[in-house]
């Protein structure tokens, strides 16, 4: 049979409920002579002639409990807060960048911190909220790269810091 097919037979049963029942009527057959040469006999890797084996790994992971993403939360927002803030203070005394460019470069870091932390709760209701994960985390990685940047060109250019130029 089309591999194809016996995926689909798999995630059926999976999204079904991954009961012993239909796993004893169609599902084991398909492990027994798709599965099992390896997933049975090699040391290391799960033995599919197991239905509890089998059934904890189609358990649909939930992600994070509230308890751990409460801790993971406010690590991540006090810690690289703290981070931010110094990069910020460092930032401000940059010469020759407008008030209004630092001001949006200090506070984009903090604005998408709190999104990063706030789509891991809405990542924990809806998969869909990961994308926003990945933007907020890129979003304030290029504005501390930014900040960064300016701040070591300025302290180890000479040309710069002898000229009083200004960009």
């Amino acid at each position: 049979m089309d591999w194809k097919i016996l995926k689909a037979r798999i995630i059926k049963w999976i999204r079904t409920g991954s009961t012993k029942k239909q796993w004893n009527a169609s599902i084991h057959s398909v492990f027994a002579n798709n599965c099992i040469k390896c997933h049975g006999v090699i040391p290391g890797l799960p033995d599919f002639k197991q239905f509890s084996v089998v059934k904890s790994l189609a358990a649909t992971d939930m992600g994070a409990s509230p308890a751990s993403l409460t801790r993971v939360s406010h690590i991540h927002l006090f810690g690289i807060g703290f981070i931010f803030f110094f990069v910020g203070a460092i930032f401000s005394l940059a010469r020759g960048i407008s008030e209004w460019v630092k001001a949006v470069l200090i506070s984009v870091p903090f604005v998408f911190l709190i999104s990063d932390v706030l789509s891991w709760w809405l990542t924990s209701l809806s998969p869909q909220f990961a994308w926003l994960t990945i933007i907020s985390g890129i979003a304030y990685t290029l504005a501390s790269v930014i900040m960064l940047s300016v701040c070591f060109y300025q302290m180890w250019w000479p040309s710069f810091r002898h000229s009083g130029r200004s960009y």
